[in-house]
């Protein structure tokens, strides 16, 4: 039987190195599960092949990242978030590295991501890797909160203008319009140019919302 060169780590999160036969790689992966080793690296004794990934530390805690992708996928409401967690724990017990299992599983994740957690195999700082990159998403999801609260108000105020004027050109002008004709007043350009323009939307107003909000 062939011999394997492997990386593991233990659920507390020290890193062991050794070698050992095993019929082929899974086997040697399950050998290691049932000693209560998390596989990082195996390949043969001359060369290494990245087929599994050490454990998750988050927030200091220990906890083997297989534990860490389940209780996370019970609590996201999300079904797709959800099955994308699955698919990445799933490729992790088949022996896929963390940085490809994520970039297969997990393809909304930038580039840079993907880039900490091969750097973090590599250097077998995967937990600070995860940190980091866990650091950059919540900072862009604050700046993402932040200009949404930003825009919140001049998005009202638009609407709000938006709703006058338009209440202005169909329910106000008119009433002018009809006075105006009473007395026989020749009306002013701008006068005329709004009064048309209430005038379409008073006919064509309801359609033009439909096709708004129908694409």
């Amino acid at each position: 039987m062939p011999t394997f060169a492997y990386k593991a780590a233990t659920p507390i999160g020290k890193v062991v190195e050794g070698a050992k036969t095993a019929a082929t790689r899974e086997a040697l992966i399950e050998h290691l599960h049932k000693d209560g080793l998390i596989p990082i690296r195996i390949g043969a004794a001359d060369a290494r092949a990245t087929v599994a990934l050490p454990l998750w530390r988050p927030g200091g805690a220990q906890l083997p990242i297989e534990r860490a992708l389940s209780l996370m996928a019970r609590g996201i409401r999300r079904p797709a978030m959800s099955a994308a967690l699955n698919s990445l724990q799933e490729q992790l017990r088949a022996g896929v590295a963390l940085s490809r299992a994520s970039s297969l599983a997990l393809p909304g994740l930038p580039t840079s991501a993907h880039s900490l957690l091969e750097a973090g195999e590599e250097s077998g700082k995967l937990a600070g890797a995860l940190s980091q990159i866990a650091g950059e998403i919540s900072q862009k999801l604050a700046i993402r909160r932040d200009l949404v609260s930003a825009l919140i108000y001049p998005a009202i105020l638009l609407a709000t203008s938006i709703g006058a004027i338009v209440f202005l050109l169909t329910f106000v002008l008119p009433q002018f319009k009809s006075a105006f004709a009473e007395a026989g007043a020749s009306l002013p350009l701008p006068t005329q140019i709004l009064i048309a323009a209430g005038d379409f939307l008073n006919d064509f107003g309801a359609v033009i919302l439909v096709g708004a909000l129908t694409g």
